[in-house]
């Protein structure tokens, strides 16, 4: 009497070939878009990722044809959640309302957000993340954000703008005095030039395109960041953000203005 029937469907009851193909093809978009790995060194890093499975549970087990276990291993390479090794990881929006941390993380640095400031995310979130072991992201929206009546998104006080400079000052001295800072100097230049420039002039000059805090503001950067031109993570300002960009390198203020107001 037959007690156990054993199916192999691998190229029996279905195409394994193609079906690996494209699973393979979504993993390379998804390691493209999300890591910058291009083709050859996607291959290279799944084969050393796959000899690490093999030294983990064994080139005979059952577990070994487990892709989710080449993949972790894949991770861990890419070093894809450490900080330390991932340091395009400081370019995630510095908002806090987004963010769950680990009460330790704040007992053992004496990091803490700073009251009655603007821009106290960027104060602190630029300093916690490098301070972290390891970081995970979900995909999951939690939080819906509302830009209210009088909020920094919305406040009409301009001069208040110019908190951005105290805030990239502060943030700029704490990576100096850790040690971090040339590590961190490409990453820390592009947030200085999108949120201490790009950003705050726009706000600044879509209401008064004469306001005095925008040479203020052209020359922050200009001293603290005189190469910024070159800097390798240009490219994901978009092509929008970089005609800005350029329109504010010659001070063309109202034009910059009067874009917007095309724009509605």
């Amino acid at each position: 009497m037959i007690k156990t029937v054993i199916f192999d469907i691998d190229n029996t009851l279905y195409d394994f070939v193609r079906a690996n193909r494209f699973g393979m093809e979504a993993v390379r978009d998804y390691c493209r878009r999300s890591f910058g790995l291009e083709e050859p060194h996607f291959r290279e890093y799944y084969r050393k990722a796959w000899r690490m499975a093999e030294e983990r549970v064994g080139s005979d087990t059952a577990a070994i044809h487990n892709r989710m276990l080449r993949f972790q291993c894949m991770m861990e390479l890419l070093g894809a959640l450490d900080p330390k090794t991932r340091r395009d990881l400081l370019l995630l929006a510095p908002s806090a309302c987004n963010k769950l941390y680990k009460t330790q993380l704040f007992h053992c640095t004496g990091l803490r957000y700073p009251p009655r400031v603007w821009y106290e995310d960027l104060r602190t979130t630029l300093k916690l993340i490098p301070s972290c072991r390891r970081l995970a992201y979900t995909g999951f929206v939690g939080y819906n954000y509302l830009q209210r009546p009088g909020s920094i998104m919305n406040n009409a006080n301009l001069s208040r703008n110019r908190e951005i400079i105290d805030a990239l000052g502060d943030v700029l001295g704490w990576y100096k005095s850790q040690g971090l800072f040339e590590a961190y100097r490409q990453e820390l230049e592009y947030l200085a030039l999108f949120h201490g420039y790009l950003t705050a002039s726009v706000r600044v000059l879509r209401a008064d395109p004469s306001h005095p805090l925008l040479k203020e503001l052209r020359a922050y950067i200009d001293r603290e960041f005189p190469r910024r031109r070159h800097n390798p993570y240009l490219p994901r300002l978009g092509k929008k953000r970089r005609l800005l960009l350029s329109l504010l390198d010659r001070s063309m203020y109202r034009t910059v203005g009067t874009l917007f107001k095309l724009k509605g």
